[in-house]
């Protein structure tokens, strides 16, 4: 009788998407800029960082961010064009063990930190305790992931009115912004969720809900169609000063922040998604 040796079959590369924020008008040209990075099953988390840093616009003096949508993983310095180095927020690893598949780079200069009173006309900087661009950046990303998502996805109800039938339409999350006066989900679709002033939030594994809310904007584009600013639909869900719904749905460019009907939302809450 022959036995033959079992033999473990190699894993292939992990298949890692990562995209940037635009830095010029040629890039919202272009945009999104996404590229998709083969990581080898021996890579770690640094080595994929030198990739990404490689693959960003050399700029002087900026800081970019790398994030999942839900948690930052490093920050990149750029002191000049052909000098940088990076910051791991957590101990490197290999890659494989991180279960990773997307990343997300946004930039910040020192102008980004800077405001102007619309009163006063003065100049406001942000977190002026923070003596480094670098520790500026931190404290903005550590506000921006105040809480995290933890459901996965799911269909998506506003005010009792549901996006297609329920479990329809299942909406992949991609990224998250949460914070005390905002919650922003971004879904893999291209659909996106902007929540202001969310009260009684209910986060859960399976069921995401918030009870209350002064406006919500539902965006997606045409399914079929090209992901472009004139395929941009809108629902608008907002409160008016007597606690009553005005509705307003359209291409982006046609909803004005103003404008809609009367909604019976009745007893439902602001948002559903299960």
């Amino acid at each position: 009788m022959l036995f033959r040796k079992k033999v473990k079959k190699k894993a292939g590369p992990i298949e890692l998407t990562v995209d940037r924020e635009s830095v010029c008008m040629g890039d919202d040209v272009t945009a999104p800029n996404e590229k998709i990075f083969p990581v080898a099953e021996n890579e770690t988390l640094s080595d994929v960082i030198e990739k990404i840093c490689a693959y960003l616009p050399k700029m002087n003096d900026v800081v970019w961010s790398v994030d999942t949508g839900i948690k930052t993983e490093a920050y990149i310095v750029m002191e000049t064009k052909n000098r940088y180095w990076y910051e791991l927020c957590e101990q490197d690893k290999r890659f494989a063990e991180t279960e990773i598949h997307y990343l997300h780079c946004r930039y910040f200069h020192t102008g980004r930190f800077l405001y102007r009173d619309q009163m006063s006309g003065e100049r406001i900087e942000k977190y002026p305790e923070c003596g480094e661009l670098l520790d500026k950046v931190k404290c903005f990303m550590g506000e921006y992931f105040k809480e995290e998502l933890k459901i996965k996805g799911g269909s998506v109800c506003i005010w009792g009115e549901w996006f297609g039938r329920p479990g329809d339409n299942f909406h992949q999350v991609k990224t998250v912004k949460w914070t005390e006066d905002s919650i922003s989900i971004h879904f893999k679709g291209g659909e996106s969720l902007y929540i202001t002033d969310p009260e009684v939030v209910e986060n859960k594994a399976d069921r995401f809900v918030v009870r209350d809310a002064s406006r919500v904007l539902w965006i997606w584009y045409l399914y079929g169609e090209k992901q472009v600013y004139r395929n941009l639909c809108v629902r608008q869900y907002r409160k008016n000063e007597e606690g009553l719904i005005l509705r307003a749905e359209g291409k982006r460019r046609d909803v004005k922040e103003d404008s809609g009907v009367l909604f019976p939302a009745g007893k439902s809450c602001a948002v559903l998604i299960e």
